[in-house]
């Protein structure tokens, strides 16, 4: 009989590396997730916060007696506080940009930061945001992108939903009566009160529509508006040769556009685990880009079909890419490997002009998207 596969020892790289600087001079006990954005890297290393400034390291691990433990830390930055009279900082809701002004640009998993640098005389400035322009989709302040992301949150809001009990009816039954009987007290105010609040909401409207026009002019002028060269006829004829090529079962049915008020927009649920959205430009009706929403429910089933439906759209905007050349693209985008960090995937890779992006969040799950390389 052969010997049974013993287990292996997880553990966090972050705790290895803690135990590593035991008893030397970083403070806090701390172990940061970085990535130098100097040059657009995409990589993940680890900063430890010292007495005179912070230190940058590249960390692997490796496997020993079924246990993991660090095989290799070298130190790849060391910054002094006295390198730095003032940085930029940029807060968004799960990682924090400095900008600093000697032109080194960093992403921290965390504010710490911003208190050491205050303590050792370095000018904080903290850029403005809304709150909602600090989550995924919202940070370009976009129109078109903030309504694409909307699209998305809404689409996971509905799959998380979709397993409302009995009990739950009888919450909306209650809910719909107590509106119809708010709709009933509603009709019995004046009509003075009903015309004053038609005037304000008309003068309001006037005003918003005013602002908007001019912002749309504006828009207008700097935007340059992408396409991957397709009509959504077209794609979803390339993506359904693809779904037959690679044996899938995700074609695209009943593939209906909705206009918008910039762009129109398309979606389809494969799954509660899986969708596919696009944005279509209203001038000339071509495919914008594409996005795939993608979530796992702890099932090798939906691993598969998830991994399947990034290469079957990687296939459809890349039909001359061999199967060893999708998976490269994949490979570049930070998707490989085993026990995959969703949350640590943030890559661009561009591939015979189409441009793909890969994002991944606990909260979200995975966004593959494909696009034009010049789209604003």
């Amino acid at each position: 009989m052969a010997e049974e596969k013993q287990k292996i020892k997880r553990v966090p790289i972050e705790k290895l590396l803690a135990e590593h600087f035991k008893g030397s001079i970083f403070k806090n006990n701390r172990i940061y997730k970085v990535t130098d954005k100097t040059n657009g890297s995409n990589g993940i290393d680890y900063m430890i916060i010292t007495n005179d400034g912070f230190e940058i390291y590249l960390a692997s691990k490796k496997v020993e007696n079924n246990e993991e433990v660090l095989e290799n830390v070298r130190l790849i930055k060391s910054l002094s506080w006295s390198d730095f009279q003032s940085v930029k900082v940029d807060k968004f809701a799960l990682t924090t940009l400095y900008d600093f002004d000697n032109g080194f640009k960093l992403q921290v998993d965390s504010n710490d930061l911003i208190k050491h640098l205050q303590e050792n005389g370095i000018n904080t400035i903290l850029l403005e945001r809304k709150w909602y322009n600090k989550i995924l989709g919202f940070r370009s302040k976009k129109k078109w992108k903030m309504v694409f992301a909307s699209i998305v949150y809404l689409l996971i809001l509905f799959a998380a939903v979709d397993g409302f009990t009995e009990s739950d009816a009888e919450k909306a039954e209650t809910a719909a009566a107590e509106e119809k009987k708010a709709e009933e007290q509603s009709k019995n105010k004046t009509e003075k009160e009903v015309a004053a609040k038609e005037k304000a909401t008309k003068e309001q409207n006037e005003q918003e529509a005013s602002s908007e026009e001019s912002e749309d002019v504006e828009a207008s002028t700097n935007e340059k508006i992408g396409t991957l060269g397709y009509t959504t006829e077209e794609f979803k004829e390339k993506w359904n040769t693809v779904n037959s090529q690679l044996g899938s079962t995700f074609p695209l049915d009943n593939l209906e556009v909705e206009e918008g008020p910039k762009q129109d927009t398309f979606k389809l649920l494969f799954s509660k685990q899986s969708a596919i959205i696009g944005t279509v430009n209203k001038n000339d009706q071509s495919v914008r880009d594409v996005v795939l929403v993608l979530q796992g429910d702890g099932t090798a089933r939906t691993a598969t079909d998830n991994l399947l439906l990034m290469g079957q759209l990687i296939a459809t905007t890349n039909p001359s890419l061999s199967p060893e050349e999708r998976a490269q693209v994949l490979e570049d985008l930070g998707f490989k490997g085993e026990n995959i960090d969703i949350n640590k995937l943030d890559g661009t890779v561009e591939k015979n002009g189409v441009r793909y992006h890969l994002q991944g969040s606990d909260q979200i799950g995975i966004m593959l998207s494909a696009g034009d390389p010049n789209d604003n």
